[in-house]
């Protein structure tokens, strides 16, 4: 296969022209079509800082997850061996 036919078989792109700069990927899925534009570099921002915010909310909860797990298993493994004394 010579070069020129695999340049026509990538995926091209198109500049859009708008007041901001960006580039569309041309597809006719329809996947992203819900989108007129890209986000703003504020709004960007935001998404960014929420992302981490939220990923640094989950592994708390996760360690107080582990953390309860944790405690669980010893009141259980107490409550055994105060079942077998009584027994």
């Amino acid at each position: 296969m010579s070069s020129a036919n695999r340049k026509e078989q990538r995926v091209s792109f198109q500049t859009i022209p708008s007041s901001k700069s960006h580039r569309h990927q041309t597809s006719d899925s329809g996947v992203g079509s819900d989108f007129s534009s890209s986000p703003t570099p504020q709004e960007y921002f935001d998404l960014e800082r929420n992302h981490i915010k939220l990923k640094e909310e989950f592994l708390a909860t996760r360690n107080k997850l582990k953390e309860a797990e944790a405690q669980l298993q010893e009141a259980n493994a107490r409550l055994s061996a105060m079942e077998n004394t009584v027994e």
